[in-house]
């Protein structure tokens, strides 16, 4: 439990230390589709939508919180991430990026909530002359449940998978 706080509290410092130059560097909107795929013995899959905030920060630094809708059973996702995207070829279409951040599970309109830790990784794919960026990216999300007051039973992990397009804001 320690080291799932500690791991949270050192990514919301990065956050934090990297969200200064979001500002000059843009940022993006985005809009997916989405699905997610259990683990478990006996689980299954669910789709939905979702959409995206991402802030480019220096030396590939940067942030993303989304939130993502599955239809059935209604679940709400929210994913709070650093990310760190691969320097490349300014000429690439291809620029691949690492996700990994905390995670919140809203299951019958939050009424039933678990709490986790997500990684992942995915690639944007920059079009010429467009102002559409395509992208795909895949996390393994660990959820975690409450027993009294402490966060410790290992509840469900899945793999979220998501496909959309991000859209530049502001500086970019």
């Amino acid at each position: 439990m320690k080291g799932i706080v500690k791991g949270l509290s050192a990514l919301a410092l990065a956050t934090a230390v990297f969200a200064a130059p979001v500002h000059a560097q843009g940022s993006m909107v985005g809009v997916s589709g989405v699905g997610i795929f259990s683990l478990e013995e006996g689980g299954g899959s669910d789709f939905g939508a979702g959409a995206s905030f991402e802030w480019a920060g220096g030396n590939g630094f940067g942030a993303r919180l989304d939130g993502n809708y599955l239809f059935d059973p209604e679940t709400f996702v929210i994913n709070a991430n650093v990310m760190y995207t691969f320097m490349t070829a300014e000429s690439s279409m291809v620029h691949p990026y690492l996700l990994a951040g905390g995670t919140l599970l809203g299951y019958n309109s939050f009424e039933e909530n678990q709490f986790g830790i997500s990684a992942g990784a995915g690639a944007n794919f920059q079009l010429q002359n467009s102002p559409v960026t395509p992208f795909v990216d895949a996390r393994f999300i660990r959820t975690f449940e409450k027993e009294g007051d402490l966060v410790t039973i290992p509840a469900t992990s899945n793999i979220l998978v998501n496909a959309g397009v991000k859209f530049a804001i502001g500086g970019n």
